[in-house]
């Protein structure tokens, strides 16, 4: 369908690179534990409106992929595979290999940006944006796995429950919005993982 494929095309990038100061701010957060979100926001914005974005090319060029290739790709390894499990970690896996080193990236030139802006000339290497693995990458497939099961794994189960509970109540509610509700419990309870 063309408004999925653009959806995922335009929109998924553009929500990538929307995020960029919340990254930052996360990757500097990561550094520094006893500042409050609004100075590590203000750290982000420290060098103006802009300097919030910094970095924050690097991952939409391999959003596009992520956003457009991978909800096929669960569906062909699910079916081919028959185990919605080793699915979810196979495209847990292929999620990492197209976002690492560009999210790798946009969170080295955050935290070099803001060595600079503090006078400091410690910066770390840039890593090859072709090397899709690195400190960090086992933990990024996890989040992935952990991700990728809200929806894929646990909705079904979520749907189930939201079904028995709203005729336990005696509430008619339409399939179409269980199975939505259940999605979004479901993602919203991998998220919180």
């Amino acid at each position: 369908d063309t408004p999925l494929i653009l959806a995922g095309a335009l929109g998924g990038p553009f929500c990538i690179y929307v995020t960029t100061p919340l990254r930052n701010a996360l990757t500097l957060a990561s550094q520094d534990p006893y500042s409050s979100a609004w100075a590590l926001y203000a750290a982000v914005f420290s060098g103006g409106l802009t300097s919030g974005w910094m970095g924050g090319l690097a991952p939409v060029l391999p959003s596009c992929p992520q956003f457009c290739v991978l909800g096929p790709l669960f569906h062909f390894l699910n079916k081919s595979l028959g185990n919605v499990a080793l699915a979810v970690c196979l495209s847990a896996m292929a999620e990492t290999l197209i976002s690492y080193s560009s999210n790798t990236i946009n969170a080295q030139m955050a935290f070099n940006h803001e060595q600079e802006l503090a006078g400091s000339s410690f910066e770390v290497p840039l890593v090859n944006l072709f090397v899709p693995y690195g400190p960090g990458a086992f933990i990024h497939v996890c989040r992935n796995i952990v991700a990728l099961s809200g929806i894929r794994i646990f909705s079904m189960p979520c749907l189930n429950l939201l079904c028995r509970f709203s005729r336990a109540a005696g509430l008619k509610l339409p399939e179409e919005f269980q199975s939505v509700l259940a999605d979004f419990i479901s993602s919203l309870g991998a998220g919180c993982l």
